[in-house]
């Protein structure tokens, strides 16, 4: 998280500063920008992605309720077949 962090806000300070901010070592921050990336990261990645997609499923019958179209399904799945 700390890295993350430091890659995300290394554009407005520098990333050592932050890497002493936050107690890492600089070092090891750029190691891991090169690191590929692990197999939980990516799941967890997919996983959010599909999260993301079911609530947008789910919102679906609003929004088209709220744009006047008829929704004839009851359950989001159905909008799957």
């Amino acid at each position: 998280m700390k890295f993350s962090f430091i890659a995300k806000h290394r554009g407005i300070w520098p990333a050592g500063w932050l890497c002493g901010a936050l107690g890492v070592s600089r070092g090891g921050f750029y190691a891991w920008l090169i690191r590929p990336r692990s197999q939980r990261s990516r799941s967890d990645e997919e996983l959010g992605a599909e999260r993301l997609e079911c609530a947008q499923i789910r919102t679906l019958p609003i929004k088209f309720r709220e744009s006047g179209v008829r929704v004839e399904f009851l359950f989001p799945e159905q909008l799957l077949w």
